[in-house]
Formats: C-alpha cells, structure tokens, sequence
C-alpha cells in the first residue's frame, strides 16, 4: 500500500513540476498573440476610420500580418452606412443605418480589387476570433477536462468614421 502513495506522490511531483510551468508559459504566449492581434488590427481599424476607406493592399497587408502568427482566424466586419429617407407629408429626412457585412466589402476589396470607400459618419466594426487552438488551450482542455469552446484569441473594435483626409 506505501507504494501506491509514493507512485502517485511521484506523479504529483511530476506534474507540478513540468506541466504546471509548460501551461503557464503557453498561457503567457496566447497572451502576447493576442495583444500582436489587437495591435494589428487596431491599426487597421483606425486608418479605416480615420481615413474612410479600406484598399486591397491595406487588407493583404493586414492578412499577412495575421498569417505570420501561425494560427487561423475569422474575421468579420460591418458597416452601418448612413441612409436617409423623406418622411412622410414632411420635408425632413429620417437617419437609417443600412449594415454591409465582410462578404460585401470583400467582394470590392479582393474580387473587384478596388477600394472600398466609407462616408464621415457612418460605423466600421471589426472583429477577429482564432479559430484554431493555442497551445494552451489544447493542454488546458486536457489536464482540466474542460468542455469549453472559448476561441485563444478574440479581439473587437470598432467606431465612427471620421473621414480625416477628405
């Protein structure tokens, strides 16, 4: 019976030793490729909204920054565009927002290669998920048992477009 205890105090010694620290540092390094993310694309989304246009080049550039990291990402943008519509029986017009999705700008952006343009005072969000698993997660689900589907990785940003240049 005192060798159980010892073969499972050896076990304990092991994995507190080893894995606990190997998960630490991992978890330190989903930490840095999310700040990278948000860096990256806090960029982007602010020369979008200073700016007022998204170009091809500026989202190649973008997705090449994204690729170096090694994993896999969704993105996902919107754009609320300012529509403006007559009220009825009255000369005043009423503010709309019509929402153009990734598939839409995208379409302009990489299929008709052209620059997507953006009006001073509509709204652009980004939002970028990893879809593939850290490190850190795959040892995390595995000691800890966890059925969580959290993404490693998830930024959002977004705002008002500004329209600085025009």
């Amino acid at each position: 019976m005192d060798s159980v205890g010892k073969i499972a105090s050896i076990f304990l010694v092991v994995l507190l030793l080893f894995l606990a620290p190997l998960l630490l540092m991992e978890e330190r390094k989903d930490l840095m490729l999310e700040n990278y993310v948000l860096a990256k694309t806090d960029y982007l989304v602010e020369h979008i909204r200073s700016n007022g246009y998204l170009s091809p080049r500026m989202y190649q550039q973008y997705q090449q920054e994204l690729n170096g990291t090694g994993m896999i990402y969704k993105i996902e943008m919107e754009h609320e565009k300012a529509v403006y519509y007559p009220e009825e029986q009255s000369e005043r017009l009423i503010k709309h927002y019509k929402n153009i999705y990734e598939d839409d700008i995208l379409f302009t952006v990489l299929e008709q290669n052209r620059t997507y343009q953006m009006g001073r005072g509509d709204f652009f969000f980004m939002k970028v998920t990893s879809k593939s698993k850290s490190m850190a997660s795959k040892l995390r689900s595995y000691f800890f048992i966890s059925k969580s589907e959290l993404p490693a990785i998830q930024v959002e940003l977004g705002g008002r477009i500004r329209d600085e240049i025009s």
